[in-house]
């Protein structure tokens, strides 16, 4: 992974915007706390293990990677934190968490959109990078394939923007035995800024970044217990990206284990 020097004015104002964006949503939870009723906070916990570690085109482990997950939601309001573990020795890390992320967001719908705004810190720990904060925003259209845009932008490290274009769909299985399943498609495409594509490919160019294909075919055990197997494809666009990296294109699968409560 490839990241640009440190800049300190850079990084500070990150952490400004980040708490700023905190505060926000938390004022903004506490304050509909007041005026609706009490609801339970919802946990979940994903356990996923993956071929491959693919992230918007660039294939950061070419070997089997663990990657649990905690979710804990209340009032729309969403605190993740997600690791990775690499089980070879591919990156020098084997076994080792070596990246290690905190996604604090908040989810509110109006009529047929539903909206997510939020921050994640991404830490490397184990490595010699350094952390990278990035604010985002969602916008999903509740209707046929489900048309979704999504921007993230790195204020931190890299100072640029990643955004995704994506659609899907899904189709109910027949139930057997009580357990349900669906087959789930989806595509998306990636879009990124001149600096953004300088901080990870050290390209100096905006455009068309990457296309993700997959499959997944969600297995409901019980009302909390789920497993998903999936089957990814994805594929660097912009011929000067491609250039930059050993391998422009990745097929991975995986599965993960989700318990909610």
């Amino acid at each position: 992974m490839t990241r640009i020097p440190d800049r300190a004015k850079a990084r500070i104002r990150a952490r400004r915007i980040s708490w700023i964006l905190a505060a926000s949503i938390a004022l903004g939870i506490t304050a509909g706390a007041f005026a609706e009723e009490a609801e339970r906070p919802s946990v979940g916990a994903d356990v996923a293990v993956n071929s491959k570690y693919v992230w918007r085109g660039l294939i950061l482990t070419d070997d089997p990677v663990l990657q649990p997950s905690l979710t804990v939601g209340y009032k729309g309001l969403g605190l993740n934190i997600w690791a990775n573990t690499d089980l070879t020795d591919g990156n020098g890390t084997p076994g080792e968490i070596n990246e290690l992320d905190y996604t604090l967001d908040y989810s509110f719908s109006v009529n047929k959109v539903n909206f997510s705004v939020g921050v994640i810190q991404y830490t490397f720990p184990h490595t010699s990078f350094e952390p990278t904060t990035e604010i985002f925003g969602t916008a999903a259209l509740d209707v046929l394939l489900a048309p979704t845009v999504k921007i993230y932008w790195d204020v931190d490290e890299v100072g640029g923007v990643y955004g995704t274009f994506g659609i899907g769909h899904s189709f109910p299985l027949k139930e057997v035995k009580g357990i349900s399943s669906r087959l789930d498609l989806s595509g998306s495409l990636g879009y990124a800024t001149s600096g953004w594509n300088e901080g990870y490919y050290r390209v100096h160019s905006s455009g068309l970044v990457d296309l993700l294909l997959t499959v997944g075919l969600p297995i409901s055990i019980d009302g909390h217990l789920s497993v998903t197997p999936y089957i990814s494809y994805s594929q660097l666009i912009d011929g000067d990206l491609k250039d930059a990296v050993e391998d422009d294109n990745a097929t991975f699968f995986g599965a993960t284990l989700s318990l909610a409560f």
